[in-house]
């Protein structure tokens, strides 16, 4: 393929819209029977590229930005157009920069941020469903097991408000 190229439904409606290079899709958009945009695809340059997801109601879904072939950046929407999450990851998307994650109500639920590159160390704060703090504290990502482990003291908060510590080494709480 060379240039546009169009294909449709069955029905007439644009099914999808590409720009091809020398064989290599460049830019693209699905459509809904609707009209609306399904999915919208564009090369940022060699390295990156971004993809849109799309509800059929036109408001978006996902906003993904790409490095060479992993996730970079990907955010996620509720159908009422609020921020469900967001993730940003390192060069080659194995490690994890920062996390997001809100409430349909806009209120945060969790929020994970590097503290440490070389260390691979994050501060993560966790709240209840009204937004108040529930907990904090750090947590070290285990390579063996691929996964994220509290360490150090945690402040624990109940539902009023009022402070506890725990004290956690690699995952494992300590009595």
């Amino acid at each position: 393929c060379q240039a546009w190229v169009e294909d449709y439904y069955t029905t007439g409606e644009v099914l999808h819209k590409g720009y091809y290079e020398d064989g290599r899709l460049t830019l693209y958009k699905n459509f809904y029977p609707n009209g609306n945009p399904e999915r919208s695809f564009r090369r940022i340059d060699m390295e990156k590229c971004n993809m849109q997801l799309f509800y059929d109601t036109g408001k978006m879904k996902s906003d993904i930005t790409y490095y060479e072939g992993t996730q970079l950046i990907w955010t996620d929407f509720y159908p009422s157009g609020q921020m469900e999450f967001t993730e940003e990851y390192l060069k080659g998307g194995e490690i994890l920069v920062n996390r997001k994650a809100f409430a349909e109500n806009g209120k945060p639920q969790e929020i994970f941020e590097m503290t440490d590159k070389k260390k691979k160390i994050y501060s993560k704060k966790e709240y209840y469903d009204n937004g108040n703090l529930k907990a904090e504290g750090n947590v070290i990502y285990n390579s063996n097991l691929g996964d994220y482990q509290k360490d150090g003291k945690w402040t624990v908060y109940d539902e009023q408000g009022h402070p506890s510590t725990e004290q956690w080494i690699r995952g494992e709480q300590q009595k």
